[in-house]
């Protein structure tokens, strides 16, 4: 039988592995939109690297707020 101790624990890696998951398919979606916006010459550089970030920060803040949303 687990212990109060160890579900917390289990419960804590979980949602870290989530967390992590999500961060890593913003990062990805963000590096998708930097490349799509790299052949546009008025786009690219800081303005695609800007966009990029916000695409992060918009599916990373909304994917966290759906496992908060879950506690």
């Amino acid at each position: 039988m687990m212990r109060e101790d160890d579900l917390l624990t289990l419960a804590v890696v979980m949602v870290l592995l989530v967390l992590s998951a999500i961060v890593v398919i913003a990062m990805t979606a963000g590096n998708i939109v930097n490349q799509l916006l790299a052949p546009v010459p008025s786009v690219g550089g800081p303005l695609g690297a800007a966009a990029a970030l916000f695409v992060f920060v918009l599916l990373a803040g909304k994917g966290m707020a759906l496992v908060i949303g879950q506690l």
